[in-house]
């Protein structure tokens, strides 16, 4: 089997991620005076961590076009798979929590959620970077590392788990300060589970609009039931 692709994109998800916080941490500090700085930070991990890293791989390979990532209008049937993705997220994290706690584990809480309930007054702003989240999340890890292999292997199982374990792990900073116990596993398990399911219907649909309106769908249910009252 082929190793460099694998290592290609293992290579674009670390980078993105180090690139994105980089530079969010070292925004110029006027901005902070008029903003909120983890929605800042939040802003420039989505845009220039994910959305750059992105862009400059594409457009080093030559394949910075619509065809190649497959953005097009979507079609009645891929309207209905985007209202209906985030409900099989929801149900299959139902599952995946009820067979936890069999076992008397809870999913640790993602620090976004925790952060908006701590902090009301930003829940609104928080909503935008649900929303870059969806494009630039999918941009990256559909788009770009799941194309990539799909290029180089003829294995569905290949092509689909490989950008959503390296999805997952990238969301491992949003619990390391409630520290690594078996709630931060099973949250981890959620948010594989969850990317399988983009992965899914972007292979089946070949539509990145797909995933990309799924994801914002279902990161603004979330963050909606998690509004502070």
């Amino acid at each position: 089997m082929k190793i460099k692709p694998i290592i290609v994109v293992l290579f674009l998800s670390i980078f993105s991620f180090q690139a994105g916080t980089t530079l969010a941490n070292n925004l110029p500090h006027f901005l902070f005076d008029y903003f909120n700085g983890t929605i800042l930070r939040g802003i420039a991990i989505q845009v220039i961590g994910f959305g750059g890293t992105a862009f400059i791989y594409l457009y080093i390979t030559g394949n910075l076009n619509s065809d190649y990532i497959n953005i097009k209008y979507p079609s009645e049937n891929d309207t209905l798979t985007i209202i209906a993705a985030p409900a099989l997220i929801i149900i299959a994290t139902g599952l995946i929590v009820l067979f936890t706690q069999n076992f008397g584990v809870t999913p640790t809480t993602h620090g976004a959620i925790r952060y908006i309930r701590e902090n009301p007054s930003i829940f609104m702003a928080s909503l935008i970077v649900g929303i870059l989240s969806g494009i630039f999340e999918e941009i990256l890890y559909r788009g770009t590392i799941q194309n990539t292999l799909s290029n180089a292997y003829n294995s569905l199982i290949i092509i689909i788990t490989i950008p959503n374990i390296l999805f997952a792990s990238v969301h491992l900073p949003a619990y390391i300060p409630q520290g690594i116990t078996t709630g931060t596993i099973t949250a981890l398990v959620i948010i594989f589970a969850s990317g399988m399911i983009y992965s899914i219907i972007y292979e089946r649909t070949e539509n990145l609009f797909v995933p990309i309106l799924a994801h914002i769908l279902y990161n603004l249910i979330i963050f909606i039931s998690n509004m502070p009252i």
